[in-house]
């Protein structure tokens, strides 16, 4: 990847990486968009314009941490949209799906997983009776863990009071020392709150890019699906 410019600014077919992520979710009128920006964030800020909210985050200490950066702005809203920057092709078809869907159960938190054909570096989905119980993040899995294929792709959608109900209480791991968002399945669940998993079908949509043969990849399937 080009180390030169921030993560979510690496052209992807001539555009900005976050840029795909952005214009997707422009297409949804009821979709604030906020950008939680770190390294070299004032560039991310100064290509994507002053339309967009923007929470800086001094220090990366995950996702979780990044969410509680924006809590006085998540206090706002009654449901939160979550996306990682760097899965840039995710389409409005499955967020119109997330959303539904979410809407239509009362869903304290909905989420995408997928079925990867290739090793990612990704939480792995725990099932019981075929129910979401838990996502369990690839540091902390066990040699049956490892054989999960089905993987979560911290895409979340969440009720806002049970979001900071979660942040309030997340502690660091004990080894990363971050704050893992994806914890809140397993919290929620323990809660008795209603889960929503939402399968995506074509894993290119929410698969992160990291190194360059990633980037050649997805690049390859735009091609293919001419996205």
């Amino acid at each position: 990847m080009d180390s030169k410019v921030p993560k979510p600014l690496v052209l992807l077919k001539e555009k900005p990486m976050i840029k795909w992520l952005a214009d997707t979710l422009q297409l949804f009128p009821f979709i604030d968009i906020c950008v939680i920006i770190g390294y070299k964030g004032e560039k991310i800020k100064k290509y994507l314009g002053s339309d967009l909210i923007y929470v800086f985050q001094n220090q990366q200490k995950g996702t979780g941490h990044a969410v509680q950066k924006a809590q006085s702005l998540i206090e706002k809203y009654k449901n939160i949209l979550i996306f990682p920057a760097d899965a840039p092709m995710v389409s409005f078809k499955s967020i119109q799906k997330l959303y539904d869907s979410h809407i239509k159960m009362n869903a304290s938190c909905s989420f995408f997983t997928s079925l990867f054909p290739f090793h990612m570096p990704y939480a792995r989905v725990i099932r019981k009776n075929n129910l979401v119980v838990d996502c369990i993040e690839e540091i902390d899995v066990d040699n049956e863990g490892f054989k999960i294929c089905e993987l979560f792709t911290s895409h979340y959608l969440i009720n806002s009071v049970d979001l900071i109900s979660f942040i309030n209480q997340t502690k660091p791991h004990k080894l990363t020392k971050e704050y893992h968002l994806t914890d809140i399945i397993k919290f929620l669940y323990n809660k008795g709150s209603l889960l929503n998993d939402v399968y995506i079908n074509q894993y290119q949509e929410v698969m992160g890019i990291n190194t360059k043969k990633d980037l050649k990849f997805i690049e390859s399937w735009i091609n293919l699906y001419d996205k």
